[in-house]
């Protein structure tokens, strides 16, 4: 089974639609989703999220929690979302940039990775631009209530899905699996 990292999923602006985008990817095989993010509250959320995203679109993916950064670095592939929230809880003295640039660096050359914030420097890495506006805290605060609703059922999570099966994120894992050797 493949891995595939999620490093800072707590990003409420961007966890759920990759989210979304992985839960809708169908690729030639399962992968093992790991999770990571230094705020524990949020990476709880966003695991709901997962399950209930996962669940609805029938996804076969595997779903794992892993506790320290280190854990989530021997993956095939990482898709990095960092949030300052992140930042401030993993490596207080840091900016996300450096912060970011720091996590890109440790993955093996061939960790396949999408970083979705910026870094310093350059890397083997891709990055994509989804022109998610920056969220107020107010904002903020309204995602966590609107994935609430998801999990629960309250609203539907269909147009979540929806979107992320179109979003640049999918598209990225398609090629990604593409690229891949077989075996």
């Amino acid at each position: 089974m493949r891995r595939l990292a999620l490093l800072g999923i707590g990003n409420m602006r961007l966890g759920p639609i990759t989210l979304a985008a992985v839960a809708s990817f169908y690729g030639e095989r399962p992968l093992e989703v790991l999770l990571w993010d230094a705020d524990l509250e949020r990476l709880d959320l966003m695991e709901r999220l997962g399950w209930s995203l996962f669940r609805t679109a029938e996804s076969p993916h595997a779903l794992t929690i892993v506790e320290t950064l280190e854990d989530a670095l021997e993956v095939d592939a990482a898709i990095v979302l960092v949030g300052r929230w992140c930042v401030q809880r993993a490596q207080p003295d840091a900016t996300r940039e450096e912060f970011v640039s720091r996590v890109v660096q440790q993955f093996p050359p061939t960790t396949s990775v999408l970083r979705l914030v910026p870094t310093v420097g350059e890397r083997h890495e891709d990055s994509l631009d989804l022109e998610l506006p920056v969220l107020s805290e107010l904002e903020r605060q309204q995602r966590a209530f609107q994935t609430l609703r998801w999990i629960h059922g309250d609203e539907p999570i269909g147009p979540l899905l929806e979107q992320g099966e179109s979003s640049l994120i999918r598209h990225w894992l398609t090629a990604w699996e593409r690229n891949q050797d077989p075996g």
